[in-house]
C-alpha cells in the first residue's frame, strides 16, 4: 500500500483535516483554560480563618472530559495522536522516531481517531 500525501481533495481526507483541526483547537482550548484557571488559583489568597472565601463547589479542571476521553487511549496511541496534531509531525516521521512500521503507526492513529471520535460524539450527545 502506497502512502498519499492529504491534500484534502477525497471526502475522506476532509473529514480527517476538519476532524484534526477540531481536535487541535480543542486541546488548545481547554490547555489555555487549564493555565488561566492554575494562574487565577495562584493569584488568590484565601485565607483560612475565614469559611466564606473557600469555594462552595469542588474545582473541575477544564478539558477533564477531554482527558478522560484520551485516557482511553494506550500509550503509544496517545503519543501518536497528540505528536500528529500538536506538533504537526508527520506519521511517516513518527514511525521512524518511535522505530515502529509506518503502516504500523498509521493504522494506530487511524484506530485512535476513531476512537477518539467515538468518544467524543458519546461525551457530547
Amino acid at each position: 500500500m502506497r502512502h498519499e500525501k492529504n491534500n484534502g481533495s477525497s471526502e475522506d481526507q476532509i473529514v480527517q483535516n476538519r476532524f484534526t483541526a477540531y481536535l487541535k483547537v480543542s486541546i488548545n482550548h481547554h490547555r489555555n483554560r487549564y493555565i488561566q484557571r492554575l494562574r487565577q488559583q495562584q493569584q488568590q489568597e484565601l485565607s483560612l480563618e475565614d469559611p466564606d472565601a473557600l469555594p462552595a463547589e469542588p474545582v473541575t479542571l477544564p478539558g477533564a472530559q477531554l482527558h478522560a476521553v484520551f485516557s482511553h487511549l494506550n500509550g503509544q496511541a496517545r503519543i501518536i495522536v497528540l505528536e500528529h496534531i500538536l506538533a504537526d509531525k508527520p506519521l511517516i516521521q513518527l514511525a521512524r522516531e518511535l522505530e515502529m512500521p509506518y503502516p504500523t503507526v498509521k493504522a494506530i492513529y487511524r484506530r485512535a481517531r476513531e476512537k477518539l471520535r467515538k468518544e467524543l460524539q458519546d461525551e457530547f450527545h
